[in-house]
């Protein structure tokens, strides 16, 4: 499966969320759980040499470059908004890393510790208790780290009605692996 193969990816991702709560709890949470991660990312004191008047160019910085540039080469449009909204979660993530115990009275790191485990939680109970299967996290942990953003983008905006071809054949693809795995577990169950 290739890493910017948008309906592989598309299709294993929806495989695993396609119950409507789950949806909902993953729309919800896997947005701050990449805005924690980039304020985890503000700790590692490696910085290249060069500097942008934005951001300095660490780890983060590097790292929201590469999400992003994954997105615009999935998809263009949709892409290019994951994009802003990863730059936007970069330069909000170095502005809490910042100011986050003269404003909280606590380092940036224990309040998003907080956020980044009550999401995570949040998500398997969305798996365990709304989709009956395990997260995608176990099979593939691409999709679980650099596609979950994109794809919750992507679910809110085919609601908007954007690219509804696409968004039919995506479906229609995600039907087909569901009820591949459908058979399998019965093939198990039988054994």
């Amino acid at each position: 499966m290739g890493i910017t193969d948008l309906e592989e990816q598309f299709t294993f991702y929806a495989s695993y969320h396609h119950a409507f709560v789950n949806q909902l709890i993953h729309i919800v949470c896997v947005w701050p759980i990449l805005w924690t991660a980039l304020v985890f990312t503000q700790y590692i004191p490696i910085e290249a040499p060069i500097s942008t008047p934005v951001h300095p160019a660490n780890i983060a910085l590097f790292t929201a470059l590469f999400y992003a540039a994954v997105y615009v080469v999935m998809d263009k449009k949709a892409g290019s908004l994951a994009a802003l909204l990863v730059l936007i979660c970069l330069i909000t993530s170095r502005r809490f890393y910042l100011t986050a115990e003269i404003s909280y009275g606590v380092p940036a790191w224990q309040l998003a510790v907080l956020i980044h485990v009550v999401c995570w939680i949040a998500q398997f109970v969305g798996h365990g208790v709304f989709e009956g299967r395990a997260p995608a996290l176990l099979d593939n942990v691409t999709q679980a780290f650099v596609m979950a953003p994109f794809f919750v983008l992507l679910e809110v905006l085919f609601h908007l009605g954007y690219r509804k071809d696409m968004q039919v054949k995506l479906w229609k693809n995600v039907e087909k692996e569901l009820a591949r795995l459908k058979q399998k577990k019965i093939g198990k169950s039988r054994k």
